[in-house]
């Protein structure tokens, strides 16, 4: 047996022939014998009476209807429970009504927009999702790592554009030169010429 409501006047003719009703909210409630199916929207009629939605459609997603959840714009599902964005998120997830959470690399509205994060630095152009092109003399994810070419010898480190830090003991631009000093002489006869070692005197004794 499966509770189903109707209006006062539809009661009066469907009572006949029944025998157990009784009023509700200014209306009646009959009893009747139905199958599963309609006994489902006889259900939702009769806790509609009652202010109470069988549904669950949340109380800001949707609203209640005798046949089921009627959802606000930007949510679907049988309960409304499934934001939706639109137009879609290209690039992203739809984490709200109309609101994408983007990928990395990716902003705008719908995720359309690539972005650098970190930006390019340096002079670099952002031409795709986290990608920089960097200028001459720069490289890394962020155009922030200098390069040398050619590279630095005996133990240089490039600290510009083509511009190699020496360790003691050697010098030029790319440090493939050895240096002199008191602390560090020439060899084999060299003369240290500023800062420089020149190796003729030592070419001459072996002409």
């Amino acid at each position: 047996m499966y509770y189903v409501a109707f209006s006062r006047l539809e009661t009066h003719e469907a009572l006949l022939g029944q025998t157990q009703f009784y009023a509700a909210e200014s209306r009646y409630v009959v009893i009747v014998p139905v199958d599963i199916t309609r006994a489902i929207t006889l259900k939702a009629n009769i806790q509609l009476l009652t202010g109470a939605c069988p549904w669950d459609c949340g109380t800001t997603r949707g609203f209640c209807t005798v046949s089921g959840c009627s959802c606000n714009e930007g949510w679907a599902g049988e309960h409304c429970e499934t934001a939706t964005c639109e137009p879609e998120c290209l690039h992203g997830e739809c984490k709200g009504p109309n609101t994408c959470s983007c990928s990395s690399g990716w902003s705008g509205q719908t995720c359309d927009v690539f972005m650098c994060e970190p930006s390019c630095e340096n002079g670099g152009q952002c031409i795709g999702p986290n990608t920089c092109a960097c200028p001459s003399g720069w490289t890394g994810q962020a155009c922030n790592d200098p390069t040398c070419e050619p590279s630095c010898k005996n133990g240089g480190e490039c600290i510009g554009p083509n511009t190699c830090s020496c360790p003691d003991g050697w010098t030029g631009p790319t440090c493939e030169a050895p240096a002199c000093s008191q602390d560090f002489p020439c060899l084999n006869g060299g003369a240290c010429l500023n800062g420089n070692c020149s190796c003729y005197r030592w070419v001459l004794q072996w002409q």
